[in-house]
C-alpha cells in the first residue's frame, strides 16, 4: 500500500530523508528546509510502499 509523507513529523520521514540522501547526488539533492516546505504543498505527493509495517 502507498502512504503518503506529507511532513517531517511522519514515522518514516527520518528514513526517507536518509534514502534521498544517498540516491542522488550532492548537486541534485534538496535541502531539508526547501524539503519541508514541497511536501507542505498539496500538489506535491512524496509516496512510499509499505508492506507489513515496513517501507
Amino acid at each position: 500500500m502507498f502512504i503518503r509523507i506529507q511532513n517531517e513529523h511522519h514515522p518514516y520521514f527520518p528514513e526517507v530523508w536518509n534514502l534521498l540522501q544517498s540516491a542522488f547526488h550532492t548537486g541534485e539533492r534538496r535541502d531539508l528546509e526547501t524539503l519541508k516546505r514541497t511536501l507542505a504543498d498539496e500538489q506535491m505527493q512524496l509516496l512510499v510502499w509499505e508492506e507489513n509495517h515496513e517501507f
